[in-house]
């Protein structure tokens, strides 16, 4: 399956075209993060949102690269809890 993936990017990335990693949406080249290693490409992320919403780190890997993203703000499931019991509300406020 892998590498029938990277067999695929490359197929785009040949066409000026990739796949984010991360949301799967497939777009301009010119519009992503872009990690190539000896002519291939290894990873792309798009812009807007992935790239924006998420930091990017890139390092060497005993395997080859590793990239990872980290989100830059905390994602907020619920803002009010207004169908929790209220003894599970209270001890849920006291961890959060």
């Amino acid at each position: 399956m892998l590498e029938v993936r990277h067999v695929e990017a490359m197929r785009l990335a040949a066409r000026g075209l990739y796949e984010c990693r991360v949301c799967g949406r497939r777009g301009q080249l010119a519009d992503a993060v872009a990690t190539f290693c000896r002519g291939q490409i290894v990873n792309a992320v798009c812009l807007l949102p992935c790239a924006r919403e998420n930091e990017i780190v890139i390092g060497p890997h005993e395997n080859g690269v590793e990239v990872r993203l980290r989100a830059r703000k905390t994602l907020v499931v619920a803002s009010s809890m207004p169908s929790v019991p209220l003894p599970l509300r209270a001890s849920l406020q006291e961890v959060g």
